[in-house]
């Protein structure tokens, strides 16, 4: 997970230029209330489906986490665009360095689903790695369809043969692409084209939250694990179960952070599987895990005390009153839910084949839950543990005891050795 800044739903939304100046100036009114700290007014420029979640504190929050980063914040000249059918409204931020925009996201009838702050678009410097061989496999679009929701994605597979072995690709946190994007990497585009090279398929597909954002729940229903991951991951599988050239019988969920906590519940309510795979699992609650995130990354000790209290929020959500409280930009009801599952616990009751990997210059799943997964799995026939020194949580290479944010800024790719030893796995067992 990445450094959290700012609250509200912070979904990635693929855009086309739209104009409208309505919701430019709402958002520029917006936008001086909230920097003239009338935190009371604010909540009318919300949809009513989520006013009541825009709270006094919440906004008082909002406002000391983005002066303690920027200052006095300001911003450029605003610009709109159409993302199916909501409208996003983006302005630079000209504090320095320069590198992160204010968006808004607005419904058709011009009220606020979103106040966020995102990274500004760049240009993607990641080409794909030398071990990708594209005489050696083909790519066919597909749709995963979980109930009412379909999902784009990608059916990768060696060019010749049949009966492939096929691995289903399950994301971390967050609005996550079918690639697995984060800065200049691609950590699951990389997979898929090693392991066609392998003899090995994947699915891979776009998270619901980036494609569906705050819809991503049926009406009347709180986001949890089951909405946001789980339920379109099953859906996956049935779809690998039909799809011609792939063996029905050799389905694999690999999971990467969230994507691998989950691992063990969807292989519980999966029957079939034939293995898991977890990259970076924690194997800790989410609190924890995110209270040493902080600790890592923050250096100001009043602002990492107050984000010390968020991770212990999150930790004891079940103890919060309003299960509608956003904490981080998310329901509580959300972190009560993902609290109540026990990881290790279930995994510790699966029989099937578990594959556990471990970058050990992750600072956002570290060497802590590495040594969990050990005492708690190592000794297990089923389950086989591997780490790598110079890796961090994207699977790519650097130096030093911990990697940083930064580091994924670099183009780099996941080695050819993690390549090859998930795909020695799933061939052998």
């Amino acid at each position: 997970m990445k450094k959290i800044t700012l609250l509200f739903f912070s979904f990635c939304l693929a855009t086309q230029v739209f104009a409208q100046s309505e919701n430019i100036n709402l958002a520029n009114q917006f936008l001086a209330d909230f920097k003239a700290k009338k935190f009371e007014v604010l909540s009318n420029y919300f949809d009513a489906s989520i006013a009541d979640k825009i709270t006094v504190k919440l906004m008082q929050q909002t406002h000391t986490a983005l002066t303690a980063q920027f200052g006095d914040l300001r911003t450029g000249d605003a610009e709109e665009t159409k993302s199916g059918q909501y409208q996003l409204v983006k302005m630079p931020v000209l504090n320095e360095p320069q590198n992160m925009v204010v968006q808004f996201i607005f419904n058709a009838a011009h009220k606020m689903l979103g106040f966020t702050l995102v990274p500004k678009p760049k240009v993607s410097l990641y080409k794909d790695p030398a071990y990708a061989d594209a005489s050696l496999y083909v790519e066919e679009k597909i749709t995963i369809t979980s109930g009412n929701f379909k999902l784009p994605g990608i059916l990768t597979k060696p060019k010749t043969g049949n009966d492939f072995p096929v691995v289903i690709l399950v994301h971390g946190s967050g609005p996550g692409d079918r690639d697995a994007t984060v800065g200049n990497t691609k950590a699951f585009r990389d997979l898929a084209l090693g392991l066609a090279a392998k003899g090995i398929a994947t699915i891979r597909y776009d998270k619901r939250t980036r494609v569906y954002g705050p819809k991503s729940a049926p009406d009347g229903v709180a986001l949890t694990i089951k909405e946001e991951v789980t339920d379109d991951v099953q859906a996956a599988v049935r779809l690998a179960q039909q799809l011609p050239g792939l063996n029905a019988k050799k389905i694999v969920v690999l999971g990467h952070s969230l994507g691998a906590m989950l691992a063990p519940k969807i292989a519980a309510e999966q029957q079939g599987l034939a293995g898991i795979i977890m990259m970076s699992a924690p194997a800790r609650p989410f609190g924890p895990t995110i209270k040493d995130q902080f600790a890592y990354l923050i250096k100001d000790q009043e602002q990492l005390q107050k984000q010390l209290h968020l991770a212990d929020e999150i930790t004891h959500a079940d103890t919060v009153k309003d299960q509608h409280k956003l904490i981080m930009g998310i329901e509580a009801s959300y972190f009560t839910n993902l609290n109540q599952y026990n990881q290790v616990k279930v995994a510790k009751a699966l029989r099937l084949p578990i594959l556990v990997l471990q970058g050990e210059r992750d600072y956002q799943v570290t060497l802590k839950d590495l040594a969990i997964w050990r005492a708690e799995l190592g000794k297990n026939k089923n389950v086989t543990i591997k780490s790598y020194p110079k890796l961090n949580h994207l699977y790519t290479e650097g130096e030093g005891a911990l990697s940083t944010p930064a580091e994924y800024e670099t183009p780099a790719n996941v080695p050819l050795y993690v390549i090859e030893d998930i795909a020695n796995w799933i061939l052998k067992h």
